[in-house]
């Protein structure tokens, strides 16, 4: 079935711009959520998927929604999606797959990538550049599309048509200079030189979050909805600078209205439901010296005490 891209993504298309929308029930379509595409990322994504030219890429800061517009994307494409976050010490059974004990015996069972891979669907790897750089180059056959050898079993794994390759990290796999990212490690040139389109999503304009923030908290008033969004945006620059150890991203200003109207009945107590909810979402992660900035740059915001 093919639809309307303006009418699956929200952005102005030629009305003979259209896609494929897949019809299946797979447990692994991702469930349709409040989200606003970025004309450009959008248009990149599908260009990925439709054409299947290398793999697919997405830096940007903590929670600007990198894995978002790949899960939404696939969500609304109803396109399965098998995700694995990684993590420093993550090998390539991981994702390949191995041996395991099932009623006394050894036996064979497919990582996600490999499952991905057979079924002809969306792999994402999450936080890639978290890797160890010899276990990204050891899916580089992957990566440029080329079957893959699993030694364990002798078998020659051959993608299906529809299977594609994405990955999102805080860095762009070349190092984090910045200091931020804790983790972070360099990846190998060779690997990084296999995807393509490589994209970078920041955190939405303030047009953008409101429009977020209205799906998703619909019960918060609009002015309340707007300072909210300031007061992340003071945040952010306070992050980037290095004067606050804590960002905060558009998935933690939606838990902070949504707490935050949770919590109107502490009003009776003579406790600001909106201070309150600030401290649980965002201020504890601080440091005592960030968390100090981080109360300021709220009450400048909100004239809280």
């Amino acid at each position: 079935m093919k639809s309307q891209i303006k009418s699956l993504f929200g952005i102005n298309a030629n009305d003979a711009a259209m896609v494929e929308v897949g019809e299946g029930t797979h447990p692994l379509i991702p469930a349709v959520k409040p989200y606003i595409f970025r004309e450009d990322a959008i248009w990149d994504i599908l260009a990925w998927s439709t054409t299947g030219f290398g793999a697919l890429f997405i830096s940007g800061p903590t929670g600007s929604g990198k894995t978002s517009i790949v899960t939404q994307a696939a969500a609304r494409l109803r396109i399965p999606l098998y995700s694995v976050t990684a993590h420093d010490r993550m090998e390539s059974p991981e994702l390949i797959g191995r041996f395991v004990v099932r009623d006394g015996n050894m036996v064979w069972v497919d990582g996600p990538l490999i499952r991905a891979m057979k079924e002809g669907v969306w792999f994402l790897l999450n936080e890639m550049d978290f890797l160890e750089p010899a276990t990204l180059a050891g899916l580089n056959n992957i990566l440029e599309g080329s079957p893959h050898f699993v030694e364990e079993t002798g078998e020659w794994v051959v993608a299906q048509p529809g299977f594609r390759f994405a990955a999102t990290g805080n860095t762009n796999g070349s190092g984090d200079a910045t200091g931020l990212y804790c983790g972070t490690k360099q990846q190998n040139i060779a690997a990084r030189d296999r995807f393509c389109p490589v994209i970078n999503i920041d955190y939405p304009t303030e047009e953008q979050e409101l429009a977020v923030m209205a799906a998703a908290t619909p019960q918060i008033q609009e002015d309340v909805r707007k300072t909210m969004i300031s007061c992340a945006n003071l945040i952010r620059h306070a992050f980037v600078a290095g004067e606050v150890d804590v960002p905060l991203s558009t998935r933690v200003l939606i838990n902070w209205a949504n707490y935050a109207s949770f919590f109107q009945p502490l009003t009776k107590k003579d406790i600001d439901p909106i201070a309150y909810a600030f401290d649980r979402v965002c201020a504890n992660k601080a440091s005592d010296d960030s968390k100090a900035i981080l109360h300021e740059l709220l009450q400048r915001s909100f004239g809280t005490p």
